[in-house]
């Protein structure tokens, strides 16, 4: 695919390169100084994303909830929050009898003194440990759609690999404030940290998989911060209040969600009328599959290379429709004019369609 120089796609691309790959231990080279400030070379850059590797994995945990009958329950990450404190999901650990936690590098086992905090709204446990560990900063500066962001994930026993993404969005369910996010979580990578270009958490990994379509959460650490400061000075809790807990609403917010999808998508790509631009725009349907219609639903499409798997466009769009319940609404989506080739669109590209929100239509509201 031949691309054009513009910076504003060279912001998409540097925004949305989604691709999981395994951190190399070796060192980045450094450049050697010369006799005086004349003869010295260039000092080079270190890998962005190499970097919040190097950053992020010191202080990651795996996280195994075990029964009664030290079976395992569940399995996941944390990571140091600070000194003596982890964060991870409660969902995690919520129906553990104990915990076995370790360096998600060195494997190295710790102790759980007990439970600092926990929110079962926003999917929060904050743990006390016996031993310290080296804390991630949360983030300080507000993010927004399309910023970059990196996650680690740790599924299946392989090893610790990092993959990066964007900011789709930001989701209120209740109380409870999610990122949304385009890197996927993957079984086994729950209450891991997302993080900023600066190694900063920005959210906390949880998982939700709708049908035919993956929507991607991560706790807001704006929650996390919250929390932590509501419970400063308390005395850890027993491990057993954790069965104490009331179900959370959360899922029930999540299921609206699943009552939407894209059907029957097509796709057209050409040029502007005068031939100087390209051109995108899809045909498709949404499908309600609920008993409320539903209105101005919120449209992520994103486009990945088909051979590197890269993402390199997405195109979001909030669609001024109606879809009554169980009934499907055609519509348009036009991508708008592109400073690249789109002449094989349909050989050389894949695309993954997600619903981020919608809204109930007035006479359905109760």
């Amino acid at each position: 695919m031949k691309k054009r120089a513009g910076s504003a796609l060279l912001a998409i691309l540097l925004a949305g390169n989604i691709g999981a790959f395994t951190c190399l231990s070796s060192k980045a080279p450094t450049s050697p100084l010369g006799s005086s400030v004349a003869h010295r070379r260039p000092v080079q850059q270190e890998n962005p994303a190499r970097a919040v590797f190097k950053k992020v994995v010191p202080s990651l945990l795996t996280i195994i909830a075990l029964d009664q009958n030290n079976q395992p329950l569940e399995q996941g990450f944390g990571f140091y929050i600070k000194p003596h404190l982890l964060t991870t999901n409660l969902h995690l650990v919520r129906k553990a009898k104990s915990l076995r936690i370790a360096d998600a590098t060195t494997h190295k086992t710790q102790t759980v003194r007990g439970i600092q905090a926990l929110s079962v709204e926003q999917d929060l446990a904050v743990l006390q440990t016996e031993e310290a560990g080296t804390p991630l900063p949360l983030a300080t500066t507000p993010f927004e759609t399309g910023d970059t962001i990196y996650a680690l994930s740790h599924a299946l026993d392989t090893e610790t690999t990092l993959s990066s993404g964007i900011v789709s969005g930001l989701r209120k369910f209740g109380k409870t404030s999610m990122v949304q996010i385009t890197i996927p979580v993957s079984p086994g990578s729950s209450g891991g940290p997302v993080v900023n270009v600066r190694g900063e958490v920005i959210g906390i990994f949880t998982s939700y998989l709708v049908e035919g379509q993956n929507l991607n959460f991560a706790v807001d650490g704006r929650d996390l911060a919250k929390l932590i400061a509501s419970q400063a000075g308390k005395s850890a809790q027993p491990l057993s209040v954790l069965n104490t807990l009331a179900p959370s609403s959360m899922d029930e917010h999540i299921s609206v969600l699943r009552t939407l999808r894209v059907t029957a998508p097509e796709i057209h790509w050409g040029h502007t009328p005068d031939r100087t631009q390209h051109s995108l725009n899809w045909h498709l349907s949404i499908k309600n599959d609920g008993d409320r219609a539903v209105k101005n639903v919120d449209l992520l499409i994103l486009i990945f290379d088909r051979q590197t798997k890269d993402m390199i466009h997405y195109v979001r769009k909030k669609l001024p429709i109606t879809i009554p319940a169980k009934l499907a609404k055609r519509t348009p989506v036009d991508a708008g004019v592109l400073d690249f080739d789109t002449d094989e669109a349909d050989s050389k590209w894949t695309y993954e369609y997600r619903i981020l929100g919608f809204e109930y239509a007035p006479d359905q509201e109760p």
